[in-house]
């Protein structure tokens, strides 16, 4: 398990905010999250179906890694199509989505916090290719990694 600063939420949320500069430091992080308005869970009913919310705890700790989807539905004794329907009816976005989202909110971490360069972070959060990573990171923060390198 990975620890942050304390004041963070524990679980994957949404939060509006507006950025008027990048936050630069991990105090910075704090206080845009704690500044934020309301908050949304990353799941869109109260109520979470007992596969995903084990496919969940797999991929929490295991997103790094090179298991695929498909791993995680054998682990589960399912089929990838079961799986993928009852995750996203429990958390609003696919399993490989969920994935990809830890992934790029750890490189940033690990950018902030642990002073990695893009590319260690980008490897080291799971990403096999740095074009990917890239890509993925500007598709869910709208910016460039090295915004993030301290």
């Amino acid at each position: 398990p990975r620890g942050g600063p304390e004041g963070l939420p524990q679980d994957p949320e949404y939060f509006p905010v507006q950025l008027s500069k990048f936050p630069s430091s991990p105090a910075d992080i704090v206080e845009l999250v704690q500044s934020s308005g309301p908050r949304i869970p990353l799941k869109t009913k109260q109520f979470c179906s007992g596969l995903a919310v084990r496919a969940k705890r797999i991929i929490d700790k295991d997103f790094e890694n090179e298991l695929t989807i498909a791993e995680v539905a054998g682990k589960l004794h399912t089929s990838n199509s079961v799986l993928s329907r009852e995750f996203k009816r429990s958390y609003g976005l696919s399993p490989v989505a969920y994935r990809i989202q830890l992934r790029v909110m750890d490189s940033v971490r690990l950018m902030l916090l642990d002073n990695m360069n893009v590319s260690d972070a980008a490897f080291t959060s799971g990403f096999g290719a740095l074009s990917s990573f890239n890509r993925q990171f500007r598709r869910k923060l709208a910016t460039l990694p090295a915004h993030y390198t301290v």
